[in-house]
């Protein structure tokens, strides 16, 4: 593109931008060798969908694979480095890992906490996006002592191995949902196992342990009850949300790409392996 294109009025460069936490909510961004800072992420080239273009951008710019983009948290508008109109879309991305291997334009890529990232030195045109912190880092959508309770059974084999069920992005869970209202604890796990795997349950027992967790994507946090569960059967039959469905021992368990909202299991695993 010639340095002095000038786009016609109404047209807008468009950008995907990738919004990557860590565990501590620290969000990922990127430093170029000018040392000045950006989201992650770039230009959506034409024919490309949201997602392709965010999963192409990780790869080229720090060489890491998406494990899962959410649907679009807001967008904000702002400027190239040739001052040319520029909209980014921003989206919630989980990674399979982060190991970070920067390409030649990332001098480094780093997670900052809210204050850090106010304080950074965008790139001209970019700057703007420090107006959008609350959006970033939203307080929840629902007031306290509000949570979505969730139900989750610890099913187990005769090899003590957990069952575990995998969703559509590819990332992991305990099997189990949403507890809806007028609904007893045992027709929660029913329905849930019933439409996740399509099996039917011969026995509940007591809750094993309980945790909370906060959603980035959704913006509230969530209260877990896991309870002993025996199915009936374990020919499963993953519906429209799950894809697959298996057993693993407690250290596949540890290995697994988990759900943002369930990675707490991974310091409760003396709770469903107790020694």
């Amino acid at each position: 593109m010639p340095p002095d294109f000038v786009p016609p009025q109404n047209y807008y460069r468009v950008s995907v931008k990738a919004l990557i936490f860590d565990n501590q909510r620290r969000v990922l961004v990127f430093k170029d060798h000018a040392g000045e800072y950006e989201m992650p992420g770039g230009g959506l080239d034409h024919g490309e969908s949201y997602e392709a273009g965010i999963r192409r951008e990780l790869r080229e710019e720090v060489g890491v694979e998406a494990a899962q983009v959410g649907p679009e948290l807001f967008s904000y508008p702002c400027h190239t480095l040739h001052g040319r109109p520029k909209i980014c879309l921003v989206f919630p991305v989980w990674l399979n890992a982060q190991h970070f291997k920067p390409s030649d334009e990332v001098a480094e890529a780093r997670f900052v906490t809210r204050e850090e990232f106010e304080r950074l030195p965008f790139q001209r045109g970019e700057a703007e996006v420090t107006a959008y912190a609350d959006k970033i880092w939203p307080g929840s959508r629902y007031p306290s002592p509000f949570y979505r309770v969730a139900l989750r059974g610890i099913i187990r084999d005769e090899q003590d191995r957990v069952l575990v069920v995998e969703n559509k992005g590819h990332l992991f869970e305990l099997p189990g949902g949403g507890w809806e209202h007028d609904e007893t604890e045992e027709a929660c796990l029913r329905r849930e196992l019933s439409e996740e795997l399509g099996v039917e349950i011969k026995y509940i027992g007591d809750i094993q342990f309980v945790y909370k967790a906060w959603s980035e994507e959704r913006a509230f946090w969530m209260l877990r009850l896991n309870y002993a569960v025996t199915l009936k059967n374990h020919k499963f039959t993953p519906g429209d949300v799950m894809i697959a469905a298996r057993f693993v021992t407690r250290d596949e368990f540890l290995q697994l790409a988990w759900c943002s909202e369930d990675k707490p299991l991974l310091e409760l695993v003396d709770k469903i392996w107790p020694q």
